[in-house]
C-alpha cells in the first residue's frame, strides 16, 4: 500500500489550501516511484486499459500494487501511473502521463484506495486527469467555449432589481459581490463586468473577454480541465479565478454562490441536511480542482 499518512496529508491540505498551500518539496512519494523509463521502454511495458471500468462502481478491483514510472521525453519527465507494473491508459486508451510527481501520487493513492469494488466517482484527481487526455485536445475550443460563457452570464454581475418582494436581497448582492468585482477589474487591468438587473443580458467588455481568451488559449489542458470544473461548480469565472489566486476562500466562495437560493428558501422550506449536504458537494469539486491546479506547473496569467 502507498505511504498513506503523507498522501492522506495532501488530501487534508485541500481544505487548507486557501489558508497555507503545502510545500511541494515535503511531500515524498520514494516507495512508490519506480526506476524512469525512456520512450521505448514505456513502449515495452505492459498496459491497464481502464475503458472497461463501469462509472456504476460496480467493476471489481483487478490489481494489488500501484506505483509510479517516471518518462523521460525530449521535453523533460513525465509521470506514469502503473497498476501491477502495468501502466494506466485513459478511457480513450491514451497512455495518462502527468506534469508532477506529487500529482502522480494523488492518483496512484486513489487507485490504492478502491476497495473490492472501483468507485470511479471518488477519485476525482484521476477524472480531471483523464479529462485533460481524453477530452481536451479534442475540444479545447468547446472548453473554452464554456468558461467564457460563465463570464457573460457570472453570478456576481446578474443582480435582482429592488422591489418590495425582494427587500435585503439587492444589498447583500452588492456586499458579496461589488468588491469582488472591483478586485477582478484591478487583477485583470480591465474595466469589471457589466451588471445586469434585467431579463436582456449585457455584453461584457470586449477587451475583458479578448484577454481572458488570451490566457485560456495560453494555458495547458491540465489546467483548463481543473478551471473549467471550478468554473462550472461555481458558475462564476470572478469567483473561481479569486479562489485560485488565494483572494478568497472557499467557505466565502460557497456562501457566495448560495446567495439568491438562500434568501429564497424560508425556514419552513428547508429541508433537514439539505444545507450541509449541498455545501458538502460543492466543498468536494471545488478542493479537488483547487488542489489539481496546486499541483501541477503553475499558469501564467496576462494581465
Amino acid at each position: 500500500m502507498l505511504q498513506r499518512r503523507t498522501l492522506q496529508a495532501i488530501i487534508n491540505g485541500q481544505r487548507r489550501y486557501v489558508s497555507q498551500t503545502p510545500s511541494r518539496s515535503t511531500i515524498s512519494t520514494s516507495e512508490i516511484v519506480g526506476e524512469t523509463v525512456t520512450l521505448e521502454g514505456a513502449n515495452q511495458m505492459k498496459e491497464a486499459r481502464i475503458g472497461a471500468v463501469k462509472t456504476s462502481g460496480q467493476s471489481r478491483r483487478f490489481y494489488k500494487k500501484v506505483g509510479i514510472t517516471p518518462l523521460e521525453t525530449g521535453g523533460g519527465t513525465q509521470y506514469m501511473v502503473t497498476l501491477d507494473s502495468r501502466i494506466v491508459k485513459t478511457p480513450m486508451s491514451k497512455r495518462l502521463l502527468l506534469p508532477t510527481k506529487q500529482l502522480a501520487s494523488l492518483v496512484a493513492f486513489e487507485w490504492d484506495c478502491q476497495q473490492t469494488q472501483i468507485i470511479p466517482s471518488s477519485m476525482p484527481m484521476m477524472t480531471l486527469s483523464t479529462t485533460a487526455t481524453d477530452v481536451l485536445p479534442e475540444k479545447k475550443n468547446m472548453i473554452i467555449d464554456n468558461i467564457l460563457n460563465h463570464v457573460q452570464t457570472d453570478i456576481i454581475c446578474i443582480r435582482i432589481p429592488e422591489s418590495p418582494e425582494q427587500v435585503g436581497l439587492p444589498e447583500r448582492q452588492a456586499e458579496l459581490y461589488d468588491p469582488l468585482n472591483h478586485w477582478f477589474s484591478e487583477f485583470m487591468k480591465t474595466k469589471g463586468l457589466q451588471l445586469n438587473t434585467g431579463i436582456w443580458m449585457q455584453k461584457q467588455d470586449e477587451d475583458l473577454m479578448r484577454k481572458i481568451q488570451w490566457n485560456l488559449f495560453a494555458w495547458d489542458d491540465h489546467t483548463l480541465s481543473a478551471l473549467d470544473s471550478l468554473v462550472t461548480s461555481l458558475r462564476s469565472f470572478v469567483l473561481a479565478l479569486a479562489l485560485w489566486q488565494k483572494h478568497i476562500d472557499v467557505d466565502f466562495a460557497i456562501m457566495a454562490v448560495n446567495v439568491e437560493e438562500d434568501y429564497r428558501l424560508s425556514e419552513d422550506l428547508i429541508v433537514p441536511g439539505y444545507h450541509d449536504i449541498r455545501d458538502a458537494n460543492l466543498r468536494a469539486s471545488i478542493d479537488a480542482a483547487l488542489l489539481y491546479l496546486h499541483l501541477i506547473p503553475p499558469a501564467q496569467l496576462i494581465h
